[in-house]
């Protein structure tokens, strides 16, 4: 692998210096943040603020709270305007709750196969590091969620309401993780222990 040399690094630094456009960018960043400075005002103002396509939709607006699945929330209110419509309802509501319960179980067995297939990396391998990272976050796809929904169906709001833990999910996520990350720990060490 080739490394990075000083004299490269030099010559970046030389690089960077020689533009004045650099120079500008590098301070009104340091000075507003990244997003702030490479905001385009002009494109901004042109972009329009309305929509042609509206949708029929429940008067209960749904919120997904302090917990990050949007993906789950904006795919169950589709689902649930093609529910209203064919059973002819006012208020409907699909659980999210539900399939975060299992997308927390699904994850968490990812993680633990992964372990088991990594087992012969060493612990400070980037694959190992990366798994023990973030084992089950919240974040998820349209591909995720048409795994979950396939496997373990939908229910309604009222059989799996909101919890606080479903609600606000970083002191669950949080113990999961450390649960995951000790169980991969003593899988790990009994696989150097010569257990099957």
């Amino acid at each position: 692998m080739k490394q990075i040399s000083l004299e490269q690094l030099k010559k970046f630094d030389q690089n960077f210096e020689s533009s004045r456009a650099n120079q500008l960018a590098m301070y009104s960043t340091i000075k507003n943040g990244i997003l702030e400075s490479a905001e385009n005002s002009a494109l901004m103002n042109q972009a329009p603020h309305y929509y042609s396509v509206s949708i029929d939709m429940a008067k209960d607006v749904t919120n997904q709270k302090a917990s990050g699945r949007c993906w789950m929330f904006a795919a169950l209110n589709v689902m649930r305007r093609e529910v209203m419509k064919k059973l002819n309802l006012e208020g409907f509501e699909l659980s999210q709750s539900y399939p975060l319960f299992w997308d927390k179980l699904e994850k968490s067995n990812l993680f633990l196969e992964n372990i088991l297939e990594t087992l012969n990396l060493p612990l400070e391998s980037r694959e190992v590091g990366f798994l023990l990272k973030d084992p089950l976050g919240d974040g998820g796809q349209w591909d995720m969620f048409v795994g979950i929904i396939q496997k373990y169906g939908v229910v309604p709001k009222q059989v799996m309401p909101e919890s606080a833990s479903s609600s606000a999910t970083h002191a669950m996520d949080k113990f999961l993780t450390l649960k995951l990350r000790e169980f991969a720990c003593s899988i790990r060490n009994g696989h150097e222990a010569g257990k099957s």
